[in-house]
Order: structure tokens, then sequence, then C-alpha cells
């Protein structure tokens, strides 16, 4: 598996990607709609104008094919995390692997406290965030530290 930052050349893996977790797992968004093409190339131009500055998105890669994402936006000092993996390639490692890798990114753009926003039906990610080190602050919210 290969990880490494989200490029243009990867809108439209993404987008499949997006459309296929909604699908076999909608309880993963606040969407409450399958966003259209337009919504969704809407969303890929303000993730290549942000990467860097105030945006961590990194992709998962099996055979040149996106598998999943993670990105972390920022706020100030906090980053918004959320992670994408496709059905067939779940419990095995891709999720930890991006996640760790974008928490590594997300210190170096000054995000110090990351926060993963999940809903109350989506038991799968929140143990997923808890075993990551993630406390569970409220009913929706998982936040982690990464300076101490």
């Amino acid at each position: 598996m290969e990880i490494r930052q989200f490029a243009g050349s990867d809108k439209e893996q993404i987008k499949d990607l997006v459309l296929s977790v909604y699908e076999d797992t909608p309880e993963a968004f606040f969407y409450t709609h399958a966003p259209s093409n337009e919504e969704l190339e809407a969303m890929m131009e303000e993730k290549l104008r942000n990467i860097g500055r105030k945006l961590v998105d990194l992709v998962a890669l099996e055979s040149n094919k996106v598998i999943g994402e993670c990105e972390i936006v920022k706020a100030g000092s906090e980053g918004r995390v959320g992670i994408l993996v496709r059905k067939e390639e779940r419990r095995k490692g891709v999720g930890t692997a991006l996640l760790k890798a974008a928490l590594n990114m997300a210190k170096a753009i000054g995000i110090e406290t990351v926060i993963a926003y999940i809903d109350e039906k989506n038991k799968i990610a929140q143990s997923f965030f808890e075993k990551e080190g993630f406390a569970k602050t409220g009913q929706n919210t998982f936040i982690l530290k990464l300076n101490g």
C-alpha cells in the first residue's frame, strides 16, 4: 500500500470513493443526500487550493487504485479529521496508516488538536477513533491532542 498526498490526478477516483462509501455507509456523512457531480467537483477544487496550508489530504493506493483517503482541515490550532475507506478494504489497517501519516503532517502545519465528529449511528467509526487514542468528549465528538 502506498500513502501519498492527494493530487489533481486523483479527483475522479476520490469522487468515486465518496459515492461508494456514501452508498454503503451513509452514516459516515452529515449529508442528507449523495453529493452531486457538481458538489464533488467543487470539493475537489477546494482540496487542491488548500493542501499544505490549511488542509492535510492523503490517499492510500493499492495497484494505483485509491482505496482510502484521510483529510484534516485546519481551523486555527485545531483540525477536523475525516477518513474514507472502501468497504472491501476495511479492517486491513488502511485507516490507521492514513490517520498516522496525516497526524504527522498536521503537526507540521501547526495543528495541535484533532477533532472527529462522528454520527451516533456510526459505531464502527466511534470504535476506530477510540482505538486510535481519541477521547470521546461529547455524544458525537472525539478529540486527540497532538502535543500531550
